[in-house]
């Protein structure tokens, strides 16, 4: 037993076991540093959550009151109106309510005209439309254009040009054009840009 330890110690070089160990709890001991730091940052991130939820709460509560308040102030407001039309326009009330619920309803609309407007760029009508392309058909006429000016424009017109073969990049300054690559039938040779 003796003769055998003895050959592995000859044959192994003095002191690699001992690096080879010291290695290990080198390593090991960055593995629990990274464990560390991992439990640290969840524990940070779980104490952000808990205090973005209050927050997140406190402000819906806060924008809630601001949102009552408002209601009732435009409330006051519209009273006001209806109040300032009877006594110095010497309207009836009947009259006077009918004007102010004619000027909301005139506002509602208009508010509500502008929003559907806006919402007009959220129906990725020029992916839609590229898509529509690609597939070979014509997009849908009911489908917005580009306006003339956009970038939009040139890129469905370039993408959806027939063309026999690959697209031909236009010359930069000192380059000449190059013709694409002949088709298979094609004897004409192939021009190399000038240097």
């Amino acid at each position: 037993m003796k003769r055998g330890s003895a050959t592995e110690d000859a044959g192994d070089p003095s002191g690699v076991t001992d690096d080879l160990r010291a290695l290990q709890a080198a390593g090991l001991a960055v593995l629990r540093q990274f464990a560390d730091t991992f439990s640290a940052l969840r524990a940070l991130l779980r104490a952000d959550m808990a205090l973005a939820r209050s927050a997140v709460v406190g402000a819906l509560v806060l924008a809630s009151t601001g949102v009552l308040f408002g209601v009732i102030g435009l409330l006051l407001a519209t009273a006001l109106v209806v109040a300032c039309l009877v006594a110095y326009a010497g309207l009836s009330w009947p009259a006077a309510l009918v004007i102010t619920l004619a000027g909301a309803l005139l506002l509602a609309v208009l508010a509500g005209l502008l929003a559907w407007r806006s919402l007009r760029d959220a129906n990725f009508a020029a992916t839609r439309r590229q898509l529509a392309r690609m597939r070979g058909r014509e997009p849908d006429p009911d489908m917005p254009e580009p306006p003339a000016g956009s970038g939009d424009a040139s890129a469905p017109a370039a993408a959806s040009a027939p063309g026999p073969g690959p697209a031909v990049a236009e010359p930069h300054e000192g380059e000449v054009a190059t013709a694409p690559p002949p088709a298979e039938g094609d004897t004409e040779p192939h021009r190399e840009p000038r240097a």
